[in-house]
């Protein structure tokens, strides 16, 4: 028989050892981050406040790492993130603007229609090349019947929620003088939201060792770069917990609403036209062949919730939305057209390029 004593001896002795193992690695941790960056801000993590320096840091730790996996430095002061000129993985060209695509004059030619394409990854064109991106196929249908040259410009940045959309054309598109630009923008309002992370127990442990814990965090990092997912969807909420939280929260879509009557303002008051594109997800079974809980089925009413709000704002404001969503649903078979559910294939890109063109030909 097993003595009590000996037994919690034994529990508390290996409590010990594993703490101090644990312990010694975020030690290091941070003795390494803080010879890494040059800060000693890393000594303190989890325990005080980020310098105002924090981000620049970090761009460009991130920088001097050559880290090819990741595509873009975390949000700089603008607000937005900024894609990496000459840190691109094959295929995927990235201009000293930080836009996907080749060099572009920033002062518009004469007689020249400029319109900028904003929007996340799916507007970048993650996962085909630079030719078939639909900014770019945009591009070659409106030459070919609107009757005057049109430069398309691809502003869509990997993870861009519509807040860093405005940032972006407030500070960046503005500049460069459009006639129009189009908003691609709902996936990541979903994943960027702190409704989506309205945790369980096993949550919000996580997010007190993420809050607190320098190995914690940087372990992270490390498996978003081996499995290719962003830092902040390795853990959320469940899906039915999500579908739940998104339906009955009222001002989830009052700041979705307020955000694309920012940007459509702002346009308007520089003589900018603004179309809206409803963003597209092929609804399936979430741990199969489609790509995350936003695309499982039971998340449609939260899709079509957003679909809804884009009407209301294009019918209050006067501007064309295109439904894309309605047109790929309506296909027979639109699998071939998806690489994950969400991101398009050459032929998905093709299609949409084509739709949008017809439908903003005129309005043009």
């Amino acid at each position: 028989m097993i003595d009590p004593r000996k037994a919690l001896k034994y529990s508390l002795f290996s409590l010990l050892v594993i703490s101090l193992f644990f312990l010694s690695i975020e030690a290091a941790q941070r003795i390494r981050y803080t010879m890494r960056f040059k800060s000693s801000y890393w000594l303190k993590y989890g325990f005080c406040d980020k310098p105002s320096y924090y981000e620049e840091m970090m761009r460009k730790g991130r920088l001097n790492m050559g880290v090819k996996e990741i595509h873009v430095a975390l949000k700089g002061h603008d607000g937005y993130n900024k894609c990496v000129p000459g840190n691109n993985i094959p295929n995927e060209s990235v201009n000293s603007f930080g836009f996907r695509g080749p060099e572009f004059s920033r002062a518009k030619e004469k007689g020249v229609y400029r319109i900028v394409v904003l929007g996340g990854s799916t507007t970048f064109g993650s996962g085909v090349d630079d030719a078939h991106t639909y900014p770019v196929l945009l591009e070659k249908y409106l030459n070919g019947a609107a009757g005057r040259h049109v430069e398309v410009i691809n502003g869509g940045i990997p993870e861009a929620e519509i807040g860093e959309i405005y940032n972006l054309i407030h500070k960046d598109v503005i500049p460069l003088e459009p006639d129009a630009v189009i908003i691609n923008s709902i996936a990541n309002n979903f994943l960027s939201s702190p409704i989506a992370y309205k945790y369980d127990l096993t949550g919000k442990v996580n997010q007190f060792l993420l809050d607190k814990s320098l190995f914690y965090m940087t372990l992270r990092e490390k498996i978003m770069v081996s499995t290719g997912r962003s830092i902040v969807s390795i853990y959320r909420a469940s899906t039915w917990v999500m579908v739940k939280n998104f339906m009955k929260d009222k001002k989830f879509y009052t700041d979705l609403k307020n955000s694309y009557l920012k940007i459509i303002r702002e346009a308007k008051a520089n003589r900018i036209r603004v179309i809206i594109l409803k963003e597209v997800g092929l609804f399936g079974n979430s741990g199969a062949k489609y790509r995350g809980v936003i695309l499982d089925k039971s998340f449609e009413p939260v899709w079509d919730k957003v679909y809804s709000l884009l009407d209301e704002i294009g019918k209050e404001e006067g501007v064309v939305v295109v439904d894309s969503d309605k047109y790929f649903k309506n296909l027979q078979d639109a699998g071939p057209l998806f690489i994950d559910g969400l991101h398009l294939t050459n032929e998905g890109n093709d299609r949409l390029a084509k739709l949008t063109a017809e439908r903003i030909r005129d309005y043009i």
